[in-house]
């Protein structure tokens, strides 16, 4: 008798267990991140350039070499991504060779990329010219540009983010880092 009435309680159970919607795993999924409105400040220094930067973003000098000047980095801490700047005084001579080594630079996430964008800037009112690189795919960079006068001065901008480049999941930080930077060039002068 105590055998059957395991028996018929272990039915029981398992008719009212399986009665119950199937348990399906959650499909995988990315935080939602809320990006603030962008206000900019002024970069002003003694550096030969003024430029407005995002209040997000940090003006950060740790890895940089002891002898550049002028180098730095926008560094936003909340969206996990950084903005290297180089700057170089140039002649008309070595002009050539730092263009040439920023288009190196950009062209070794070919392998990587599904698309390259090379978009000119020329502004003849403020003396700025130069090439931005727009990655799209899996690159460890989103976006590259250098800018010159082409005589006295030469700053090269590559955007990396500090986690592993995954399109999906970083697309709405990308596009608002990529706003910044465009802001960069179009409020971008030189001293």
């Amino acid at each position: 008798m105590r055998y059957s009435y395991w028996i018929v309680l272990a039915f029981i159970l398992s008719i009212t267990v399986s009665c119950e919607d199937p348990v399906y795993p959650k499909p995988r999924a990315f935080h939602r991140i809320d990006l603030a409105n962008a206000t900019y400040k002024q970069y002003e220094t003694s550096c030969p350039f003024t430029f407005e930067y995002n209040h997000l973003a940090k003006l950060d000098y740790t890895r940089i070499p002891k002898e550049a000047t002028c180098w730095f980095n926008l560094h936003y801490p909340q969206l996990k991504s950084r903005v290297h700047f180089s700057y170089h005084e140039i002649t008309r001579d070595s002009l050539m060779r730092v263009t040439e080594d920023a288009r190196r630079m950009a062209m070794e996430h070919i392998p990587k990329a599904q698309d390259i964008r090379e978009d000119l800037i020329i502004d003849t009112v403020a003396n700025v010219y130069g090439v931005i690189y727009d990655f799209e795919g899996s690159t460890a960079t989103n976006m590259q540009f250098f800018i010159t006068d082409s005589s006295n001065h030469f700053i090269r901008a590559a955007m990396y983010f500090e986690v592993a480049p995954n399109p999906d999941s970083i697309a709405p930080v990308e596009a608002y880092i990529k706003e910044d930077m465009y802001r960069f060039i179009e409020t971008f002068s030189w001293k």
